[in-house]
């Protein structure tokens, strides 16, 4: 009873290895002193051999590789125990429906080459046969369209309805739209949503002035600068002689001064001479009585360091008991 059970288990092991392990090799080799009978050789990986049988084979075996022999479109004798590359290129067809392609046919196309279209069923697109006009559906929203019923609205028939609403959302009545007329009240909004701004008491309409993206105040656009000139008042000089001062200025320490213009008073023809420093300038003539005044709204003299002295003295000495006088347009900053 063991000894059956002992055979059993290992045919079941038997099988479990002939199932699990490799083959092995296989050869056919030719039985000695029989011509043309070849053995199947099994060759286990076990390292043993199995004889499974026995066939003849008539003719003669070529088993060698040559030119004529290959794989495929592969010439195996070619490549045989070489590397492809560069300069042993692999060799291929371009095949088409059974029909071989010759690569220099394979260009981009140009101008003169025909092709047909097709879409995404797979079909040719239509065109008219006289024409050659491309025949399409037109189609909207995946609804197709007759273009019979493509035209101009007309007036009388058809009716285009819309509802306006504000920018809140709010609906509005169409029949609220008119053009405004003189006793309508609005409020004018700028570029900040916010409304322009209005003086109070004499409803002035209030700006500030810019150029270039610059603002400035009244006192720029009059005088180019932020600021008024003043008038420095001289005092009333009796028979003056060509050193005195009739009106005087020095420039304030850590500024500097501009000149805007001058006031000259005289009883009797003369020559004035505005000192800037050390350099003098002829500003005026009188030919007898008379007043000399200049203002501009540009300084004349402008950049006059700090410390210069500035001022206004008669060419040619004052006759006796003539009384002058001058005032500067002057500022400093």
């Amino acid at each position: 009873m063991s000894g059956r059970q002992s055979d059993y288990e290992e045919k079941l092991l038997t099988d479990l290895l002939a199932k699990y392990q490799s083959p092995g090799l296989v050869v056919w080799g030719e039985i000695e002193g029989a011509p043309g009978t070849y053995a199947k050789l099994l060759v286990k990986s076990d390292g043993t051999v199995k004889v499974e049988g026995v066939t003849t084979i008539s003719g003669s075996v070529d088993i060698s590789d040559d030119w004529t022999r290959q794989l495929g479109q592969v010439d195996i004798q070619r490549y045989l125990g070489s590397v492809i590359g560069v300069a042993n290129p692999l060799h291929a067809q371009v095949v088409v429906s059974g029909a071989v392609i010759d690569p220099r046919s394979i260009r981009a196309l140009i101008s003169s080459d025909v092709v047909t279209v097709y879409g995404s069923q797979t079909q040719a697109l239509l065109q008219r046969a006289t024409t050659f006009d491309l025949i399409v559906q037109l189609r909207s929203g995946g609804a197709e369209i007759d273009p019979r019923s493509i035209r101009a609205l007309v007036k009388s028939t058809d009716e285009l309805y819309s509802v306006l609403r504000t920018d809140a959302g709010v609906a509005y009545d169409a029949r609220q739209i008119r053009s405004l007329i003189s006793t309508d009240v609005i409020t004018v909004y700028g570029s900040q949503t916010q409304a322009l701004l209005q003086r109070a008491l004499t409803y002035d309409a209030l700006v500030q002035l810019r150029a270039a993206g610059t603002e400035y105040g009244y006192k720029e656009i009059r005088w180019s600068i932020p600021r008024e000139p003043a008038w420095i008042n001289g005092l009333n000089q009796t028979a003056p002689g060509t050193t005195t001062d009739l009106v005087t200025k020095t420039v304030t320490a850590a500024k500097t001064g501009r000149i805007f213009g001058w006031q000259i008073i005289a009883p009797e023809a003369n020559q004035f001479i505005l000192n800037i420093g050390a350099t003098a300038y002829r500003i005026g003539a009188l030919s007898g009585a008379g007043v000399i005044c200049v203002s501009l709204s540009n300084p004349m003299f402008d950049s006059i360091a700090a410390g210069t002295v500035i001022n206004i003295r008669v060419a040619t000495a004052g006759g006796a008991g003539t009384v002058y006088r001058a005032d500067l347009l002057y500022d400093e900053a």
